[in-house]
């Protein structure tokens, strides 16, 4: 039948994901998103890790990303964290960019800093003293400077910040603090 995971699609033509969801279309997700909820939350209650990473892996095509969009916008979750930002990194995890568009949705303005050591200063000006949640959605690589680059952000937020990504690689994302 020619059934090939991502056949027929060049990735780099998709549009990015973003946060909006038609929920009243969505089923069977519900003990999944709360397990989720949950382990945003346990940990910070807990006294256990003060900042983590979660990992949603999995096949394309199995609902990460939808998944994430029911996380990213149940009340519970808006209510828990200062600042929520969304980002769909896709094949190129370009840090600069990430690092301008968690900035314009703190600043609501557009940032226009190119320099790396003063966009640096900003993003951690604008996280320091925030409980964030941060979502990288569709998360390809594996390389250590990105890993290095998600822990540096959630030493910046309070405790209790969190990032969620979405992935296909199980290896290298899981249990990262």
């Amino acid at each position: 039948m020619g059934l090939r995971e991502g056949a027929g699609r060049n990735q780099s033509e998709r549009l990015p994901t973003t946060p909006v969801i038609e929920e009243s279309v969505t089923f069977g997700r519900d003990a999944d998103k709360n397990s989720i909820i949950d382990m945003l939350f346990s940990d910070y209650a807990s006294g256990g890790r003060e900042r983590s990473l979660i990992a949603i892996v999995g096949m394309g095509g199995v609902g990460k990303t939808t998944l994430a969009q029911l996380v990213y916008n149940d009340r519970r979750v808006k209510e828990h964290f200062n600042l929520q930002v969304w980002f769909c990194v896709g094949e190129e995890f370009i840090v600069s960019k990430l690092k301008k568009s968690i900035i314009e949705e703190v600043t609501f303005s557009t940032c226009n800093i190119d320099k790396p050591n003063l966009l640096q200063d900003d993003l951690k000006k604008n996280l320091t003293g925030k409980k964030f949640l941060l979502m990288l959605d569709d998360v390809w690589t594996e390389k250590l400077v990105h890993q290095e680059f998600v822990s540096e952000l959630l030493r910046y937020g309070v405790n209790g910040s969190r990032v969620i990504i979405t992935t296909r690689n199980d290896s290298k994302w899981r249990n990262q603090d």
